[in-house]
């Protein structure tokens, strides 16, 4: 049995799917394109073990598309493309094309030479997170409590460092 924290929003449009592409050219340079699709709808995971959750006034959490069951988008609603400078008008028409006909199935799958840098699913807050059992999809702990921020006194003396630590 393996949990994980599973995040959902608490308020309508506050999943974003985000993903930074590239390409090699021709010649030696680098091109990119970020695309950025909130939904109505969808949620993301965290690794149980290995996760620093966040605290109550996090303002978004960010999710890897690899864990868990899917973020089961749903009902896109905005989307927003940002490009460097050398990809021309033409060109981006084309991306924007090809990615509202295939959605993130043409940025992994689709016939291109776009790699992918990085991509993630951040939920906004306000959410909720629960422990789930992965194998079953089922919810162990309903709701957990989230923690207080670390509060940190910037007056203090020898801030940043705690005293004993600089000579």
């Amino acid at each position: 049995m393996t949990n994980l924290y599973q995040v959902l929003p608490l308020e309508k449009k506050s999943a974003v799917f985000e993903a930074e592409m590239f390409r090699k050219n021709e010649d030696g340079t680098l091109s990119w394109f970020n695309v950025s699709t909130t939904y109505r709808f969808g949620q993301g995971f965290l690794e149980f073990e290995e996760c620093n959750l966040p605290t109550k006034d996090a303002r978004y959490v960010y999710c890897a598309l690899e864990t868990g069951w899917g973020c089961e988008f749903d009902d896109a609603i905005a989307t927003a493309f940002e490009f460097s400078d050398d990809i021309d008008e033409e060109e981006q028409a084309e991306i924007e094309d090809a990615y509202y006909d295939g959605w993130q199935a043409w940025l992994y799958d689709g016939d291109h030479t776009w790699e992918v840098e990085s991509d993630g699913v951040q939920i906004l807050a306000p959410f909720k997170v629960n422990i789930v059992d992965e194998s079953s999809c089922a919810v162990i702990q309903d709701n957990v409590e989230l923690l207080e921020p670390v509060k940190v006194d910037k007056t203090a003396p020898g801030f940043p460092f705690p005293s004993g630590t600089r000579s």
